[in-house]
């Protein structure tokens, strides 16, 4: 009996530990002001989820988007309409950085930050993303509103390479594989409006009948912070850049200069991307890249996926796909 009674008064007293610690990661996240976020804590992620300071990270970012975008919450939107909202938000958030400064260059465990740290990673000016860091910090977000997500990398390898986001959603009664792609800010339907679904884009794709896939782009102009390092080489030359200023971290100067840029989605391929296609009897458009499917993560169903996609296409999968959420 008293056995049974100490082993009641651990699981109560674990029980008020874990709400306390809770609070406590809350308070933090609340301490440092949800609509100013701060730099990125390093502290150890075991660390932070005992704090509960992981959990809190999360719902002020989930909070954060939703006083942007309330109807994520109380209004009446499609499943549809919930991934392009959600997209749209992420597009406009998202840094680009020169090479030094690439988070996914400068951190081997980027793959294994949440939203929140690469939000935050974005607001202090600490660094910036191309294609993969985008679809990545998408899908972390699809999680956050319990949403079924993945990263889908596509193309040429030495190349033309791309990568987007998969996510799951009901559509008229049907569950469908929406390609969301936060780098361009876009996403598929095909000619009734309706979003398409990855695979049936796929298998038009192969029958070349890219003109029953429709582009669709969002209205917001797609401006973003762009960071330079000193010494680095200056890129993306073709894009509309403006100066803004000086990175400052406290009191001293960084080395690292901000512009903001106007991106715009490029309209053709290399000599080298339209040859490899054309030799594949394939149209030398840059839509056929996503024939060339090379590996899908973040998801359980990453592997599944990958060989459904391998199996429309015809083209072998050349990595073993990560299945990590």
């Amino acid at each position: 009996m008293k056995k049974i009674s100490f082993i009641k008064t651990c699981l109560v007293l674990s029980l008020i530990f874990n709400l306390v610690a809770l609070g406590l990661g809350l308070t933090y996240v609340h301490y440092v002001n949800l609509s100013i976020p701060y730099a990125i804590s390093r502290m150890p992620n075991i660390v932070r989820d005992v704090l509960g300071i992981k959990l809190g990270e999360d719902i002020a970012l989930k909070q954060i988007i939703i006083q942007e975008y309330p109807e994520l919450e109380t209004g009446d939107i499609t499943d549809y309409e919930k991934v392009c909202i959600l997209r749209d938000w992420a597009a406009k958030v998202i840094d680009v950085s020169s090479y030094s400064l690439q988070l996914t260059l400068r951190d081997q465990s980027f793959g294994s930050w949440s939203a929140y740290d690469i939000y935050s990673a974005f607001a202090g000016d600490q660094g910036g993303v191309v294609c993969g860091g985008s679809a990545t910090f998408l899908t972390k977000v699809y999680h956050l509103f319990d949403l079924q997500a993945c990263t889908l990398n596509f193309g040429i390898h030495g190349l033309h390479t791309h990568m987007v986001t998969l996510v799951q959603i009901e559509h008229n009664g049907q569950e469908i594989l929406s390609v969301q792609d936060a780098w361009y800010n876009l996403t598929y339907q095909d000619l009734n409006s309706e979003p398409m679904d990855y695979f049936t884009m796929l298998g038009l794709l192969m029958q070349q009948k890219d003109d029953e896939i429709a582009v669709i782009k969002s209205d917001t102009s797609l401006e973003r912070d762009w960071l330079y390092y000193d010494g680095d080489i200056f890129w993306p030359e073709q894009e509309d850049c403006t100066y803004v200023g000086l990175v400052i971290s406290g009191t001293e100067i960084t080395g690292v200069t901000k512009y903001r840029c106007t991106f715009t989605m490029p309209t053709s391929l290399s000599e080298e991307g339209e040859e490899f296609l054309t030799q594949r009897g394939l149209p030398p458009r840059r839509i056929y890249l996503y024939v060339f499917p090379r590996n899908i993560s973040y998801c359980s169903r990453a592997a599944e996926l990958l060989e459904k996609a391998s199996q429309i296409t015809g083209w072998p999968l050349p990595v073993v796909p990560l299945s990590v959420k």
